[in-house]
């Protein structure tokens, strides 16, 4: 079924074209927000090209993300609205991805641990009374 809309010259138009439909559709312009103190635009879209677009989220303020409950609880942690920070969080692990552009055999994940360790980059402290060798990783050995 069709809805329609009278618009100001008296035609008749297809109510989809004037709002984004439950099912979906493809909107234009940005998404603002307004606070009752503020008006501005909280989502911006970046025009791109066949390959893809942009899109730009934050207005001047905090930006909080998270997976599971984390962004819901960390709200009232977070400080005010106006706070310039940027807040990732997660109930469990963080993932990063890179090197996704040829697909995901290529692909490499870090993984910030639930102990905020990074996956692979965490350097290790040792110490003993042998001779150190090596040290090209980066490990430190403490002799003594």
């Amino acid at each position: 079924m069709n809805y329609y809309v009278i618009g100001e010259d008296k035609s008749l138009m297809n109510v989809t074209d004037l709002l984004l439909a439950l099912a979906g559709g493809n909107m234009t312009g940005n998404i603002g927000f307004s606070s009752g103190t503020r008006i501005g635009d909280i989502i911006r879209f970046i025009a791109g090209d066949q390959n893809g677009s942009g899109i730009s989220i934050g207005d001047g303020g905090i930006v909080v993300i998270g997976s599971g409950e984390s962004a819901k609880l960390l709200e009232p942690a977070a400080g005010s609205g106006a706070a310039e920070r940027m807040v990732i969080a997660g109930d469990t692990t963080i993932e990063f991805w890179v090197n996704c552009q040829n697909g995901m055999d290529d692909a490499v994940q870090v993984t910030m641990s639930r102990a905020g360790l990074l996956s692979g980059h965490q350097k290790a402290i040792t110490y003993g009374t042998a001779a150190p060798s090596g040290g090209s990783n980066g490990d430190i050995y403490i002799q003594y």
